[in-house]
């Protein structure tokens, strides 16, 4: 479509519902997530898509214990299976 404002909102669409998806299944955090809008073929013919790079996980913010202290860290939480 030439439309170029389409291609970042199907990319906002992609990441809201795996955002979601993952929330549905291992609860609070959010994925890793890396978009790039092509806009071209292999024969530079217009043909828009997204490529995206995922984590298999959640990140968040957990307390992980360190010698008996609880100490307030970002990482990853859980993976899916």
């Amino acid at each position: 479509h030439r439309s170029p404002g389409l291609a970042g909102e199907a990319s906002r669409i992609l990441a809201r519902e795996l955002e979601l998806h993952y929330r549905r299944k291992l609860g609070e955090g959010s994925p890793a997530q890396l978009h790039f809008i092509q806009r071209s073929g292999s024969t530079l013919n217009l043909h828009v898509h997204v490529h995206a790079v995922v984590s298999d996980g959640l990140c968040g913010e957990f307390f992980m214990p360190v010698g008996g202290n609880p100490i307030r860290s970002r990482g990853m939480v859980r993976l899916a299976t």
